[in-house]
């Protein structure tokens, strides 16, 4: 919310000839606004994966572009007034510097931001597909959704125009009068509604982390529990059905779906879904070693295991193998045949 305030007030003091009195918005110019993007797509991260967390490194890649930004645009304005004080003499073109810097920090903060909501439309389309298992009671789920989708329509839209207003000067001979106007209506009324409706499901993520750390189990009961999932899983083979849900599971063993997400998540450092696909990796490469291999394709080894994608499949045994099905299985064959 604060980067979106601070360059609305930059573009508005920009455009209205206002820069010149207003200094303050003139001398952080595009550093402020490549907070955006990493905010953007956190805050959808936060709403639809609350119990995830993020991490202090993840923070700091996300915003280790606006730090640059905010670096060398500390550095240039220390020049300046060390050169203005005479403390030192430098002889540089700061004008020309600060041509430079708004040059090519324009078009990246654009293409920045895009990237972001691209990868929050990832995040969602995510979400879309293990929507049984979001940590949300079930009257919440679809209101999280169409929230989520909503404010990345929006978005979206708000990208476009700004994508629109900096190209459209260079595909016309025209000059584009309008500037940067059309965005300073935009953020009014983006800035006024996701005040209000953004706060309204935050409220709904707080209520539902805060009964998830009321929810908390010991260590020691999460071990257990652990154990009793890893047995249940071998024993009855759940991991083989294609349609296996975390309430299926948690029916089998007899315990509430919220409670298999907190184990899994804050103990066993895995989704629901890694859980179940790691014993269809290693049901997979058992059947890679056995004879099932000469009668059978891997994807069809694949499906047996209860993938039901082969897309799926190939990516999640490289991520958990290191190397791809068909790799494994020609090393499977060599080592059968020594």
């Amino acid at each position: 919310m604060f980067s979106l305030s601070y360059n609305a007030f930059e573009t508005f003091a920009a455009v209205s000839g206002l820069g010149n009195q207003i200094v303050f918005f003139g001398l952080f110019s595009f550093t402020v606004i490549f907070l955006l993007g990493p905010s953007f797509y956190l805050y959808i991260k936060s709403i639809l994966f609350p119990e995830n967390g993020i991490s202090k490194k993840a923070l700091a890649l996300h915003y280790i572009l606006p730090t640059f930004q905010f670096s060398i645009n500390l550095f240039l304005i220390s020049a300046y007034l060390l050169n203005s004080t005479q403390t030192l003499n430098i002889d540089w073109d700061f004008m020309r510097l600060y041509g430079l810097f708004d040059t090519y920090s324009e078009p990246l903060s654009i293409i920045v931001f895009s990237v972001y909501v691209l990868k929050a439309f990832k995040l969602f389309k995510q979400a879309r597909g293990v929507e049984k298992q979001l940590a949300y009671p079930n009257t919440s789920k679809s209101s999280i959704l169409h929230w989520t989708k909503i404010l990345l329509i929006a978005t979206s839209f708000f990208s476009l125009v700004w994508a629109l207003i900096f190209i459209l000067p260079f595909l016309t001979a025209n000059s584009f009068t309008l500037g940067y106007y059309p965005i300073e209506l935009t953020l009014i009324f983006f800035i006024y509604w996701i005040s209000f409706a953004a706060n309204q499901k935050m409220q709904l993520v707080d209520k539902h982390l805060q009964k998830s750390k009321q929810s908390l189990i010991s260590q020691a009961e999460a071990s257990l529990k652990i154990a009793q999932l890893q047995g249940l899983m071998l024993e009855s083979k759940l991991y083989l059905d294609p349609k296996v849900t975390r309430e299926k599971l948690a029916k089998e063993a007899k315990v509430s779906p919220r409670t298999i997400s907190a184990i899994l998540n804050q103990y066993h450092g895995q989704s629901f879904n890694d859980f179940i696909n790691s014993y269809r990796i290693e049901e997979v490469k058992t059947q890679l070693h056995s004879s099932k291999i000469k009668k059978q394709t891997i994807t069809g080894i694949a499906f047996d295991a209860g993938f039901n994608s082969q897309a799926t499949f190939q990516r999640v045994f490289k991520n958990t193998v290191g190397m791809s099905p068909k790799e494994y299985a020609a090393q499977a064959v060599e080592s059968t045949v020594k």
